[in-house]
């Protein structure tokens, strides 16, 4: 059996980790699950429900794979322990895309072909996301793209009937994010991005809302994904002397940036913010040298109910604080339960006309829905502040929301996303 980094878990650590009988346990580990799950198989009538789950365990975003797919298995145990789904036991098979999108295809055809799901969740890099889009409408299978943000998911010609997207898109990020920094620490901004879809849209996101407020681009430069030395692209950008730096950089390339900004001293010389930043990320980056204003999908401070109670069971499974990356994988995999229950059928054309256009409680202030016409779920969506130094008062107060937009006031409108999906 496999945990969610895809290593063998033993007898024992299986009992421990579900909580199961010896009985119920040795079952379910005759079936050769790869997702950790509780109870019995005898209480479930019928075949198991198998859902692909495809993250990133190894390579630049491993960090964010595991807490992803940390997430995702609190909705699979949710559903367990209330008699699974359509009176089946939920299982998942987990296989890391080392974040690259050719692996990821390769995995995707696995789990597709060889395994026999019909419905993947997962991934983080936006190309990543786009490969699996595509690999996914191709063979009919669901897709939640948990964790992608660029604007491409859902938006044009690369958005697809069979791929729906749980969190916020760029755009919508940059439209809660870019307007609070621009306002708060003046227009003149410099770039530094990630090349690739996702740092290209999150850059371009940043860029329109600047040019509404008649800011000015002071320079940018494009980067590996990979890059670990940033000390000659921070050389630039203290010679243009910018209000701020817009990094869209992310997992260890953006842990290495903000180091370096800190060690250069340039927290005294301009602001620090971008697309995205979280838990994973700032507690490596270290409580003294986080800084900036950051695009964020969720965090632990979203004081609703359905926030606590998703804190206190992943902080009970895990013994840590959730990352907004946590809380993607949960909802995504919780919407796609979902979707089968209301759909009364595993069939994938029953299931995707089953989520679309449909509300629930994404965890925050105001309802999350389901757009028919480019499945983006639209959300609040936040602008965090990184703190440091002695307001840190325990190791994951690291984050606080200092704005927050509703989704329908940032995400695309139809008119500008004309986008046309398939026919199911």
């Amino acid at each position: 059996m496999k945990d969610e980094k895809g290593t063998k878990v033993s007898r024992r650590n299986f009992l421990k980790l579900s909580g199961a009988t010896a009985a119920g346990a040795a079952g379910l580990l005759s079936g050769g699950l790869s997702g950790l799950t509780v109870g019995p198989r005898e209480v479930f009538a019928k075949d198991e429900l198998k859902v692909g789950i495809l993250d990133p365990y190894s390579g630049p975003y491993a960090d964010s794979g595991r807490e992803q797919t940390n997430g995702a298995l609190i909705a699979v145990d949710e559903f367990n322990r209330k008699g699974g789904v359509l009176g089946r036991l939920v299982t998942t098979v987990q296989e890391d895309t080392a974040t690259n999108p050719g692996t990821a295809v390769q995995k995707g055809k696995k789990l597709i072909d060889e395994v026999g799901v019909k419905y993947i969740v997962g991934t983080v890099a936006s190309n990543v996301g786009l490969a699996v889009s595509a690999l996914c409408q191709e063979k009919k299978v669901i897709y939640m793209s948990v964790g992608c943000h660029s604007d491409d998911i859902t938006v044009g010609e690369k958005a697809h009937r069979h791929t729906f997207r749980p969190t916020c898109s760029n755009t919508m990020l940059a439209r809660a994010t870019a307007s609070y920094i621009a306002d708060k620490f003046g227009k003149k901004w410099y770039f530094i991005t990630s090349d690739y879809s996702w740092g290209h849209t999150g850059r371009d996101a940043f860029k329109k809302v600047l040019a509404a407020k008649g800011g000015k681009v002071a320079g940018e430069d494009l980067t590996p994904l990979g890059t670990t030395d940033y000390s000659s692209f921070l050389l630039k950008v203290r010679n243009a002397r910018p209000d701020v730096l817009i990094v869209s950089l992310y997992g260890n390339d953006l842990v290495s940036c903000v180091k370096q900004f800190n060690q250069f001293g340039m927290r005294k010389e301009m602001q620090i913010g971008g697309p995205l930043n979280g838990l994973e990320m700032a507690r490596v980056i270290g409580k003294d040298s986080n800084a900036g204003y950051w695009g964020m999908p969720w965090d632990v401070t979203v004081n609703t109910k359905g926030s606590r109670d998703f804190t206190a069971k992943y902080k009970g499974k895990y013994g840590k604080i959730p990352s907004w990356r946590a809380y993607l994988g949960y909802v995504g995999m919780q919407q796609l339960l979902a979707g089968i229950e209301r759909a009364k059928s595993p069939d994938v054309r029953k299931v995707i006309p089953a989520i679309e256009g449909t509300s629930f409680d994404g965890l925050k202030a105001n309802q999350s829905y389901w757009r028919d016409w480019d499945h983006q779920c639209i959300q609040d969506t936040y602008c965090g502040r990184a703190k440091s130094g002695a307001e840190v008062k325990h190791e994951d107060d690291l984050f606080e929301i200092v704005a927050m937009k509703k989704g329908d006031e940032v995400a695309h409108s139809r008119a500008e996303n004309p986008v046309k999906l398939e026919a199911l």
